[in-house]
């Protein structure tokens, strides 16, 4: 035990400590560089690059913008509304199924908390648990699915401002913790976007238009 607890303080400082770095940073960046820098950058490349990098760079700020500050913000409102509600709702394992929620709510409208919300008032239906199948229709489900997918999300998007999959997103984003460790939560979704904008910049340097004809296999 005192082996586990050692490990588990000396990770929650190491990880601490990356936060604080990387919170850091990206303070000192946006308040002495960010615009600026950008546009002094900008100056210098080549006017014949500029239509190519700028999908680039449209690329990348809407995958952090969607990353960041859309979903996450979304899946930590469904986290913090899902703990009193699943308390209120009495089946145990709250801290369980709020994670899992914010979870889900990272990736809709694939999955979503909807799922969640499906299940439990199947189980509480099957126990004849009306009480909790009333909770779970006028309470859980508007809270948890509804109001955050179907106002919240495309008010904070702005209509379509992400142009990535949100399963991509998803995939890059656990996928980078998975490879790299906390900071791939953000280098993870940072180089899908990355890919997504050299595939797009060959395509439109290289591809051709709808109007040409598929080539078909010689005989």
């Amino acid at each position: 035990m005192q082996g586990s607890i050692g490990e588990i303080l000396g990770a929650t400082a190491y990880y601490s400590i990356i936060f604080m770095i990387l919170f850091l940073f990206l303070y000192l960046f946006i308040l002495y560089g960010g615009e600026q820098m950008f546009h002094q950058v900008w100056s210098v490349v080549p006017a014949e690059s500029k239509p190519k990098l700028s999908i680039l760079n449209v690329l990348l700020s809407d995958s952090l913008y969607s990353l960041i500050i859309v979903h996450v913000g979304i899946a930590l409102l469904v986290f913090v509304v899902a703990l009193p509600f699943f308390t209120l709702l009495g089946y145990g394992h709250v801290l369980f199924w709020s994670i899992v929620c914010a979870i889900f709510a990272l990736i809709p409208p694939v999955f979503g908390p909807v799922i969640i919300i499906a299940l439990l008032a199947v189980y509480a239906l099957s126990l004849g648990d009306y009480y909790a199948l009333v909770l779970i229709l006028v309470i859980g489900w508007p809270l948890l699915c509804a109001i955050p997918d179907w106002y919240l999300r495309p008010v904070l998007m702005g209509g379509k401002r992400s142009k990535m999959n949100a399963v991509l997103i998803f995939i890059a984003l656990f996928g980078g913790i998975a490879i790299m460790g906390v900071l791939g939560f953000l280098y993870g979704p940072l180089a899908l976007a990355i890919l997504t904008a050299v595939y797009r910049i060959l395509f439109h340097e290289f591809g051709g238009g709808d109007d040409q004809p598929v080539p078909s296999e010689s005989p």
